[in-house]
Protein backbone atom coordinates (compact mmCIF):
# COMPACT_ATOMS: atom_id res chain seq x y z
CA UNK A 1 0.00 0.00 0.00
CA UNK A 2 2.93 2.11 0.43
CA UNK A 3 4.32 1.91 -2.48
CA UNK A 4 1.18 2.42 -4.03
CA UNK A 5 0.44 5.74 -2.53
CA UNK A 6 4.13 7.28 -2.93
CA UNK A 7 3.67 7.90 -6.39
CA UNK A 8 0.20 9.59 -5.51
CA UNK A 9 1.70 11.90 -2.55
CA UNK A 10 4.30 12.90 -4.87
CA UNK A 11 1.63 14.16 -7.05
CA UNK A 12 -0.18 15.62 -4.39
CA UNK A 13 2.64 17.48 -3.19
CA UNK A 14 3.14 18.82 -6.69
CA UNK A 15 -0.48 20.10 -7.14
CA UNK A 16 -1.04 21.27 -4.31
CA UNK A 17 2.10 23.47 -4.18
CA UNK A 18 3.02 22.78 -0.61
CA UNK A 19 4.85 25.54 1.18
CA UNK A 20 7.72 23.31 2.36
CA UNK A 21 8.48 21.80 -1.22
CA UNK A 22 8.31 25.55 -2.61
CA UNK A 23 10.78 27.03 -0.31
CA UNK A 24 13.25 23.60 -0.58
CA UNK A 25 13.03 24.15 -4.71
CA UNK A 26 14.05 27.97 -4.48
CA UNK A 27 17.06 27.26 -1.97
CA UNK A 28 18.26 24.25 -3.98
CA UNK A 29 18.09 27.18 -7.09
CA UNK A 30 20.32 29.92 -5.00
CA UNK A 31 22.96 27.07 -4.22
CA UNK A 32 23.09 26.32 -8.00
CA UNK A 33 23.03 29.80 -9.38
CA UNK A 34 23.54 32.24 -6.89
CA UNK A 35 19.60 33.80 -7.13
CA UNK A 36 16.78 32.98 -5.62
CA UNK A 37 13.71 32.80 -7.45
CA UNK A 38 10.36 34.32 -6.15
CA UNK A 39 7.78 31.76 -4.95
CA UNK A 40 5.40 32.56 -7.92
CA UNK A 41 7.96 31.38 -9.99
CA UNK A 42 8.66 28.51 -8.58
CA UNK A 43 4.81 28.26 -8.53
CA UNK A 44 4.49 28.26 -12.10
CA UNK A 45 7.34 25.63 -12.37
CA UNK A 46 5.96 22.91 -10.81
CA UNK A 47 2.82 23.54 -12.35
CA UNK A 48 4.12 22.69 -15.82
CA UNK A 49 6.13 19.34 -14.12
CA UNK A 50 2.67 18.35 -12.78
CA UNK A 51 0.89 18.68 -16.19
CA UNK A 52 0.35 14.97 -17.31
CA UNK A 53 2.12 13.86 -20.60
CA UNK A 54 4.48 16.50 -20.52
CA UNK A 55 7.84 16.69 -19.96
CA UNK A 56 9.08 19.64 -18.80
CA UNK A 57 12.95 20.40 -20.02
CA UNK A 58 15.30 21.31 -16.77
CA UNK A 59 15.50 25.50 -17.39
CA UNK A 60 18.81 27.73 -17.02
CA UNK A 61 19.72 29.86 -14.79
CA UNK A 62 19.12 32.37 -17.20
CA UNK A 63 15.41 31.14 -17.62
CA UNK A 64 14.79 31.36 -14.00
CA UNK A 65 15.83 34.79 -13.74
CA UNK A 66 14.31 36.08 -16.74
CA UNK A 67 10.91 33.46 -17.08
CA UNK A 68 8.70 34.08 -20.92
CA UNK A 69 5.83 36.04 -19.45
CA UNK A 70 3.00 34.14 -21.49
CA UNK A 71 0.08 36.97 -21.66
CA UNK A 72 -3.62 35.49 -21.31
CA UNK A 73 -5.95 35.06 -23.98
CA UNK A 74 -8.82 38.47 -24.00
CA UNK A 75 -11.73 36.76 -24.12
CA UNK A 76 -14.02 37.84 -27.66
CA UNK A 77 -15.66 41.08 -26.81
CA UNK A 78 -14.30 41.51 -23.13
CA UNK A 79 -11.40 42.05 -21.31
CA UNK A 80 -9.46 40.17 -18.64
CA UNK A 81 -8.21 42.10 -15.02
CA UNK A 82 -6.07 40.59 -12.09
CA UNK A 83 -8.63 41.25 -9.24
CA UNK A 84 -6.65 40.54 -5.31
CA UNK A 85 -9.60 41.21 -2.95
CA UNK A 86 -11.19 40.92 0.19
CA UNK A 87 -15.10 41.29 1.33
CA UNK A 88 -15.82 42.44 5.04
CA UNK A 89 -19.41 42.89 5.88
CA UNK A 90 -20.70 43.99 2.06
CA UNK A 91 -17.88 46.28 1.76
CA UNK A 92 -15.17 45.10 -0.81
CA UNK A 93 -11.24 45.89 -0.25
CA UNK A 94 -8.97 45.68 -3.73
CA UNK A 95 -5.59 45.46 -4.37
CA UNK A 96 -3.04 44.62 -6.91
CA UNK A 97 -0.68 42.82 -4.27
CA UNK A 98 -1.52 39.56 -2.79
CA UNK A 99 0.78 40.24 0.11
CA UNK A 100 -0.97 43.96 1.13
CA UNK A 101 -4.36 41.53 1.00
CA UNK A 102 -2.56 38.62 3.39
CA UNK A 103 -1.53 42.02 5.58
CA UNK A 104 -4.93 43.42 6.13
CA UNK A 105 -7.01 40.33 6.46
CA UNK A 106 -4.56 39.13 9.14
CA UNK A 107 -4.78 42.73 10.87
CA UNK A 108 -8.74 42.78 10.58
CA UNK A 109 -9.32 39.25 12.11
CA UNK A 110 -6.94 40.06 15.05
CA UNK A 111 -9.01 43.73 15.51
CA UNK A 112 -12.19 41.50 15.11
CA UNK A 113 -11.34 38.62 17.61
CA UNK A 114 -8.86 39.10 20.40
CA UNK A 115 -8.17 35.59 20.49
CA UNK A 116 -7.41 35.32 16.73
CA UNK A 117 -3.54 35.44 16.77
CA UNK A 118 -3.45 32.82 20.09
CA UNK A 119 -5.97 30.71 18.18
CA UNK A 120 -4.00 30.69 14.66
CA UNK A 121 -0.53 30.08 16.24
CA UNK A 122 -1.74 26.60 18.20
CA UNK A 123 -2.57 25.43 14.74
CA UNK A 124 -0.25 23.20 13.24
CA UNK A 125 0.94 25.21 10.04
CA UNK A 126 4.21 25.52 8.67
CA UNK A 127 6.48 22.91 8.69
CA UNK A 128 10.40 24.64 9.15
CA UNK A 129 9.13 27.85 9.78
CA UNK A 130 5.77 29.52 11.38
CA UNK A 131 3.43 31.47 9.04
CA UNK A 132 2.17 34.08 12.33
CA UNK A 133 4.86 34.10 15.38
CA UNK A 134 5.71 36.73 18.30
CA UNK A 135 9.45 36.25 17.21
CA UNK A 136 10.06 37.56 13.45
CA UNK A 137 13.09 35.39 13.59
CA UNK A 138 10.46 31.91 13.48
CA UNK A 139 8.50 32.87 10.41
CA UNK A 140 12.15 32.07 8.14
CA UNK A 141 14.62 30.38 10.08
CA UNK A 142 18.26 30.88 9.13
CA UNK A 143 17.22 34.16 7.04
CA UNK A 144 17.67 36.90 9.00
CA UNK A 145 17.65 39.13 6.17
CA UNK A 146 14.13 37.69 5.20
CA UNK A 147 12.47 37.95 8.60
CA UNK A 148 13.62 41.67 8.26
CA UNK A 149 12.31 42.25 5.00
CA UNK A 150 9.09 39.69 4.56
CA UNK A 151 7.69 39.85 7.94
CA UNK A 152 4.51 42.19 8.90
CA UNK A 153 3.60 42.90 12.55
CA UNK A 154 -0.21 42.74 12.13
CA UNK A 155 -0.81 43.02 16.07
CA UNK A 156 1.36 43.86 19.06
CA UNK A 157 3.78 41.34 19.42
CA UNK A 158 2.74 39.29 16.33
CA UNK A 159 4.38 39.07 13.35
CA UNK A 160 3.21 37.40 9.97
CA UNK A 161 5.21 35.99 7.28
CA UNK A 162 4.65 37.64 3.54
CA UNK A 163 6.87 35.57 1.56
CA UNK A 164 4.78 32.85 0.00
CA UNK A 165 2.87 32.01 -3.89
CA UNK A 166 -0.32 33.53 -4.13
CA UNK A 167 -1.61 30.03 -3.46
CA UNK A 168 0.16 29.43 -0.19
CA UNK A 169 -1.57 32.79 0.64
CA UNK A 170 -4.79 31.41 0.17
CA UNK A 171 -4.36 28.91 1.83
CA UNK A 172 -2.88 30.48 4.84
CA UNK A 173 -6.15 32.77 4.47
CA UNK A 174 -8.38 29.41 4.35
CA UNK A 175 -6.83 28.26 7.79
CA UNK A 176 -6.91 31.76 9.28
CA UNK A 177 -10.50 31.81 9.16
CA UNK A 178 -11.15 28.27 10.11
CA UNK A 179 -10.37 29.85 14.18
CA UNK A 180 -12.73 32.53 14.28
CA UNK A 181 -15.83 32.59 15.02
CA UNK A 182 -18.60 31.66 12.66
CA UNK A 183 -20.40 34.84 12.79
CA UNK A 184 -17.05 36.68 11.91
CA UNK A 185 -16.57 33.90 8.88
CA UNK A 186 -19.43 34.44 7.45
CA UNK A 187 -19.24 38.40 6.63
CA UNK A 188 -15.75 38.11 5.07
CA UNK A 189 -14.57 36.45 1.64
CA UNK A 190 -11.06 36.39 0.89
CA UNK A 191 -9.99 35.75 -2.99
CA UNK A 192 -6.25 35.89 -4.23
CA UNK A 193 -5.15 35.21 -7.81
CA UNK A 194 -7.88 34.85 -9.58
CA UNK A 195 -8.75 36.53 -13.15
CA UNK A 196 -11.46 38.23 -13.74
CA UNK A 197 -13.36 38.47 -17.23
CA UNK A 198 -16.11 40.99 -18.21
CA UNK A 199 -18.12 40.71 -21.46
CA UNK A 200 -21.06 42.62 -22.63
CA UNK A 201 -21.85 39.88 -24.78
CA UNK A 202 -23.96 36.75 -24.17
CA UNK A 203 -24.20 33.23 -25.88
CA UNK A 204 -27.46 32.14 -26.52
CA UNK A 205 -27.04 28.06 -27.21
CA UNK A 206 -30.13 25.88 -27.61
CA UNK A 207 -30.11 23.74 -24.33
CA UNK A 208 -31.93 24.71 -21.41
CA UNK A 209 -31.09 26.50 -18.06
CA UNK A 210 -28.86 29.70 -16.91
CA UNK A 211 -26.52 31.12 -19.46
CA UNK A 212 -23.14 32.59 -18.63
CA UNK A 213 -21.31 35.12 -19.83
CA UNK A 214 -19.03 34.88 -22.99
CA UNK A 215 -15.80 34.69 -20.35
CA UNK A 216 -16.83 34.86 -17.19
CA UNK A 217 -15.32 32.11 -15.40
CA UNK A 218 -18.11 30.39 -12.51
CA UNK A 219 -15.95 30.07 -9.24
CA UNK A 220 -16.16 26.86 -7.78
CA UNK A 221 -16.72 26.97 -3.85
CA UNK A 222 -16.41 24.16 -1.02
CA UNK A 223 -19.98 23.35 0.09
CA UNK A 224 -22.80 20.63 0.17
CA UNK A 225 -26.30 20.67 -0.17
CA UNK A 226 -28.54 19.69 2.21
CA UNK A 227 -32.46 18.82 1.49
CA UNK A 228 -32.38 22.00 -0.76
CA UNK A 229 -29.90 23.85 1.26
CA UNK A 230 -26.47 25.14 0.32
CA UNK A 231 -23.73 25.25 3.13
CA UNK A 232 -20.94 26.70 1.87
CA UNK A 233 -17.44 26.42 3.72
CA UNK A 234 -14.08 27.81 3.90
CA UNK A 235 -12.24 24.55 3.47
CA UNK A 236 -12.29 21.16 2.04
CA UNK A 237 -11.38 19.96 5.58
CA UNK A 238 -14.22 22.02 7.07
CA UNK A 239 -16.83 20.60 4.44
CA UNK A 240 -15.39 17.20 5.82
CA UNK A 241 -16.30 17.94 9.16
CA UNK A 242 -19.48 19.33 8.71
CA UNK A 243 -20.35 16.51 6.77
CA UNK A 244 -20.04 13.94 9.35
CA UNK A 245 -21.42 15.76 11.98
CA UNK A 246 -24.62 15.64 9.74
CA UNK A 247 -24.77 12.14 8.93
CA UNK A 248 -24.02 10.95 12.52
CA UNK A 249 -26.54 13.53 13.81
CA UNK A 250 -29.44 11.90 11.12
CA UNK A 251 -28.29 8.45 11.60
CA UNK A 252 -26.59 8.10 15.29
CA UNK A 253 -25.33 4.48 13.96
CA UNK A 254 -23.74 6.31 11.22
CA UNK A 255 -19.85 6.06 13.13
CA UNK A 256 -20.10 2.70 14.08
CA UNK A 257 -21.01 1.71 10.36
CA UNK A 258 -18.34 3.81 9.03
CA UNK A 259 -15.73 2.52 11.40
CA UNK A 260 -16.32 -1.06 10.08
CA UNK A 261 -15.49 0.36 6.65
CA UNK A 262 -11.56 0.24 5.57
CA UNK A 263 -10.72 3.91 5.62
CA UNK A 264 -7.58 3.70 7.43
CA UNK A 265 -7.88 4.77 10.67
CA UNK A 266 -9.84 8.63 10.15
CA UNK A 267 -12.39 8.04 12.13
CA UNK A 268 -11.61 6.69 15.75
CA UNK A 269 -13.05 6.69 18.91
CA UNK A 270 -9.60 6.95 20.61
CA UNK A 271 -7.97 10.22 19.46
CA UNK A 272 -4.55 9.11 19.39
CA UNK A 273 -5.26 6.65 17.21
CA UNK A 274 -5.68 9.20 14.52
CA UNK A 275 -2.08 10.34 14.06
CA UNK A 276 -0.27 7.32 16.32
CA UNK A 277 3.18 9.24 15.40
CA UNK A 278 2.17 12.63 15.54
CA UNK A 279 2.53 14.43 19.24
CA UNK A 280 -0.87 15.53 20.81
CA UNK A 281 -0.60 19.36 20.16
CA UNK A 282 -0.77 17.89 15.98
CA UNK A 283 -3.74 15.62 17.02
CA UNK A 284 -5.84 18.25 19.18
CA UNK A 285 -4.98 20.74 15.52
CA UNK A 286 -6.31 18.20 12.86
CA UNK A 287 -9.27 16.38 14.13
CA UNK A 288 -12.63 17.38 15.22
CA UNK A 289 -15.56 15.30 17.44
CA UNK A 290 -18.00 14.62 14.95
CA UNK A 291 -20.30 12.74 17.53
CA UNK A 292 -19.92 12.14 21.05
CA UNK A 293 -17.13 10.10 21.71
CA UNK A 294 -16.14 9.61 17.97
CA UNK A 295 -12.93 11.66 16.14
CA UNK A 296 -12.65 12.47 13.04
CA UNK A 297 -8.87 12.82 11.18
CA UNK A 298 -9.30 16.33 8.99
CA UNK A 299 -5.15 16.26 7.87
CA UNK A 300 -6.30 14.90 4.51
CA UNK A 301 -5.86 15.73 1.06
CA UNK A 302 -8.40 16.88 -1.36
CA UNK A 303 -8.71 13.88 -3.28
CA UNK A 304 -8.43 12.01 0.12
CA UNK A 305 -11.23 13.86 1.74
CA UNK A 306 -13.64 13.29 -1.56
CA UNK A 307 -12.77 9.55 -0.92
CA UNK A 308 -13.89 9.77 2.54
CA UNK A 309 -16.63 11.64 1.92
CA UNK A 310 -17.73 8.85 -1.26
CA UNK A 311 -17.31 6.21 1.50
CA UNK A 312 -19.73 8.04 4.14
CA UNK A 313 -22.34 8.19 1.51
CA UNK A 314 -22.21 4.59 0.72
CA UNK A 315 -23.33 3.32 4.38
CA UNK A 316 -26.06 6.01 5.10
CA UNK A 317 -29.66 5.21 3.76
CA UNK A 318 -30.20 5.58 0.12
CA UNK A 319 -33.14 8.05 0.97
CA UNK A 320 -30.43 9.99 3.12
CA UNK A 321 -27.86 9.83 0.49
CA UNK A 322 -30.53 11.32 -2.20
CA UNK A 323 -30.75 14.54 -0.13
CA UNK A 324 -26.99 15.56 -0.04
CA UNK A 325 -24.23 16.68 -2.30
CA UNK A 326 -21.09 17.56 -1.91
CA UNK A 327 -19.01 19.93 -4.24
CA UNK A 328 -14.73 19.94 -2.99
CA UNK A 329 -13.35 22.33 -4.63
CA UNK A 330 -10.41 21.14 -6.97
Amino acid sequence: EIEAALPRAWSALLEGQDSLLLELLAEKVEDLCGYKPDPDLCNRFLERVSTPHITAPIPTSAQLASPPVRKPKRPEGGHTRSVVSFTFRGETYESRSARDVLRRVFQLLAQEDAHFCENFSARGHGTRRRYLARDRRELYPGHPDRAERDATEIAPGWWLGTHYSRRSMQQIVNLALEVVPPSLRSVIQINIDSTVSTSTQFISPSRKGPQRPRGVHARVANSFVFRGRTHECRSAREVLGEVFRLLAKEEPDFPERFAARRHGRCLSQDRQDLYPSQPPGFTENNSVEIAPGWWLATNQGRSRIQHLLDLALEVVHPSLRAEIQVNIDP
